[in-house]
């Protein structure tokens, strides 16, 4: 159950790198070559919905791995992994989400906004990764 665990948690944890790094190509790509509605439809899918799914349902599997391994509850590290669902979560409804929406009604200003959300996104999701990879 624990093997389950860890490798559902770290496999889930490469797709959502790959999810990161596709939507920073999209924003850039949206954004150097001007509003395409294919390109905010496909970032709405990534950055609204797959990713946020993504980290919740590897945040689940690492408490579970968690508490099945039997790790102390003061290990700081597995906290910052906690912290950074958090963060995640509210980036996507503070910055994401915001700039999609601004970038389906038309608005071409908010393009620039995407690409910082998406860079930031992929910085968090980066972070926790390389965290995890080293512990």
């Amino acid at each position: 159950m624990v093997t389950g665990l860890i490798h559902g948690h770290s496999g889930l944890a490469y797709l959502l790198v790959l999810s990161a790094s596709i939507s920073v190509v999209l924003a850039l790509v949206n954004a150097l070559t001007g509003p395409k509605p294919g390109l905010v439809k496909a970032g709405v899918v990534l950055g609204r919905r797959v990713e946020p799914a993504l980290m919740g349902i590897i945040g689940l599997l690492g408490v579970g791995a968690w508490f099945a391994v039997g790790f102390p509850l003061g290990t700081p590290y597995l906290w910052l992994g906690v912290l950074a669902v958090v963060l995640q979560g509210m980036l996507v409804g503070m910055g994401t989400k915001p700039a999609l929406v601004k970038l389906s009604e038309g608005d071409a200003d908010a393009r620039w906004r995407w690409v910082v959300a998406a860079g930031l996104n992929a910085a968090l999701v980066y972070g926790i990764f390389g965290v995890m990879q080293a512990f």
